[in-house]
């Protein structure tokens, strides 16, 4: 229940317009490195591994701790949604020398382009993982929210076949 009252205080501070995120220089790369080490043995435990290739020294503007937390919600969502045995791929590179984009693939049952569009809304769920994964639906739209906190973008995707991807877009931090 506490989990569920900060959620939505999270999303109605949104909503309201006052963010919770303090930007300063943030190493990303750092900081998904030591996420992801808090997640490897939720994933051993759930008999699956986690693969990473994260490009060393991304700096963005940011808050280290909404940070922390959107890269946990898209690991958490990655790891309870995919299949049995499978490998999680996450990677941190930068695009144009504008944009850090991390992006987290996992194998499961693939998105529907409905899925794909409302998958950050507030307590929506895809309909076979109704009852059968715990959680409220609120994850993703928090992702959402930090992500629109630091300028970002945050979109969700599947090749159709076995694989979604989740995938945000930072601006990077700007030099001098």
């Amino acid at each position: 229940m506490k989990f569920l009252i900060e959620s939505m205080l999270i999303l109605a501070r949104s909503d309201a317009g006052v963010t919770a995120a303090t930007l300063s220089p943030v190493n990303f790369s750092f900081l998904a490195e030591q996420t992801m080490a808090t997640f490897e043995p939720i994933f051993f435990e759930a008999g699956k591994e986690i693969s990473y290739h994260i490009r060393e020294q991304v700096q963005v503007n940011g808050d280290e701790k909404r940070l922390m937390q959107l890269i946990g919600i898209l690991l958490d969502n990655a790891c309870k949604y995919s299949r049995p045995g499978s490998v999680i791929d996450v990677s941190l590179t930068t695009q144009g020398g504008r944009d850090a984009v991390f992006s987290v693939t996992s194998k499961g049952t693939p998105l529907t382009d409905a899925d794909a569009k409302r998958i950050f809304d507030r307590f929506y769920r895809l309909s076979p993982s109704r009852g059968e994964v715990p959680g409220y639906g609120l994850g993703l739209s928090i992702a959402q929210c930090i992500t629109a906190e630091h300028g970002g973008k945050i979109s969700a995707s599947t090749d159709g076949v076995k694989r979604n991807f989740f995938t945000v877009r930072l601006p990077l931090k700007k030099e001098g």
